[in-house]
């Protein structure tokens, strides 16, 4: 129900389209009328309005806008990848799966590795975190154990045959964004 300077508009919640417009008027003693219909006013704030139309009791909050009205027009925020950040390797511990991936074109081939999940199980007193790393090179998906070092902003993956060097750009325990900006940048969470 919109109503503003004595015109209203009543929206079928079912259908989310404008069912019907007309005048909208306060009657005594407790009396709305809105296109047409008569309603019971049980209560009224400056924020809520119930009222009764002799069938359902209805409730309605005050809203700046209707949820219908932002659709297409909200702004997602997005991270921006800009410096690598320091980060506190205690927060990379469990598993991390890739949801997202972002590179250039021409940065990756059939032969570049592509990381899909990266599981922390543990973390030494020396800073180094062990676990396992999942990846495909050609569509051949691997398992392998790995280790994980961090030092300003830099992560450097080793496995028994490979090691990766990429830059860290977010690790807040519920996100971790990896890679090389420019190249391939993974995101990822638990």
């Amino acid at each position: 129900m919109h109503i503003e300077n004595g015109k209203a508009e009543l929206k079928d919640a079912t259908s989310m389209r404008m069912t019907m417009r007309g005048e909208a008027a306060i009657e005594a003693p407790h009396s709305l009328v809105v296109a047409g219909d008569v309603y019971t006013i049980r209560s009224s704030d400056s924020s809520t309005l119930i009222i009764d139309d002799g069938e359902f009791t209805r409730s309605f909050q005050k809203k700046d806008q209707f949820y219908y009205e932002t659709l297409g027009k909200i702004k997602i925020e997005q991270d921006t990848i800009s410096h690598p950040v320091t980060i506190d390797i205690s927060n990379l511990k469990g598993k991390w799966l890739v949801y997202s991936r972002k590179a250039q074109p021409g940065a990756t081939n059939e032969q570049t590795p592509i990381i899909r999940s990266l599981e922390i199980v543990s973390v030494s007193d020396e800073g180094i975190a062990y676990g396992e790393l999942v990846f495909y090179i050609s569509n051949v998906t691997k398992t392998v154990k790995c280790q994980l070092v961090t030092k300003d902003g830099i992560i450097k993956i080793v496995t028994d045959k490979d090691t990766w060097n990429l830059f860290a750009y977010k690790a807040d325990g519920k996100e971790f964004i990896f890679g090389e900006t420019g190249k391939l940048v993974y995101y990822s969470k638990h």
